[in-house]
């Protein structure tokens, strides 16, 4: 059984970052900038008052030097009502690190996130400025949009990079983007779902 089904949720993230997985709540803008990991997680989970919940994500932190971890969050690891503050997802972020709520996976990285995702069925899509043009037949694919936060995540030879156009946008505002997307096509969404769940 696989911690995430396809015919469960319309969309996922990969975030990539260099900084180490550690939380410090009374500072979170550091050098690595893992407050932009926090202000993404809050981007792709609360676009609105309460909880997107056909959504998922994961963070793959692999700061230099050091074993490489990753952090799987789905809607059912969070709160139904709407998280605007950083010290808060900061507080869930070291639950998960806890391994009291979601999954932690040690010595997953990158590479090997790309992998354990295309064996759930889905299709990584790498967001960079420099790629192909972004057209809305991938939003019915299975995507998992692979974004950086503090760095441009790597090229991978089995997931196509594509661009939201020559304007650089925040990580922040990429997920807002994406997330709209599947808001307006609400109805052909819901028709996809309906499909992959039989």
């Amino acid at each position: 059984m696989y911690p995430v089904k396809t015919s469960e949720y319309s969309h996922g993230f990969l975030l990539y970052t260099r900084a180490t997985p550690h939380v410090d709540v009374k500072r979170l803008v550091t050098r690595e900038r893992i407050d932009i990991v926090l202000r993404a997680l809050i981007a792709i989970f609360y676009p609105g008052p309460e909880r997107l919940d056909n959504v998922f994500a994961v963070v793959v932190h692999e700061p230099e030097g050091q074993v490489p971890v990753s952090l799987l969050f789905t809607p059912k690891c969070l709160p139904r009502e709407q998280i605007v503050e950083q010290k808060v997802m900061a507080l869930k972020y070291l639950e998960v690190l806890g391994r009291r709520r979601c999954k932690i996976l040690p010595g997953i990285g990158y590479w090997e996130a790309i992998e354990m995702l295309r064996g759930w069925g889905f299709n990584p899509v790498i967001l960079l400025e420099k790629g192909k043009p972004f057209t809305r037949s991938i939003l019915w694919c299975n995507p998992v949009f692979v974004i950086g936060t503090n760095v441009d995540p790597p090229l991978h030879p089995q997931a196509e990079p594509y661009s939201l156009g020559r304007t650089s946008y925040l990580t922040t505002q990429v997920i807002a983007y994406i997330n709209l997307l599947y808001l307006l096509n609400k109805s052909t969404l819901e028709h996809v779902m309906r499909v992959k769940s039989g």
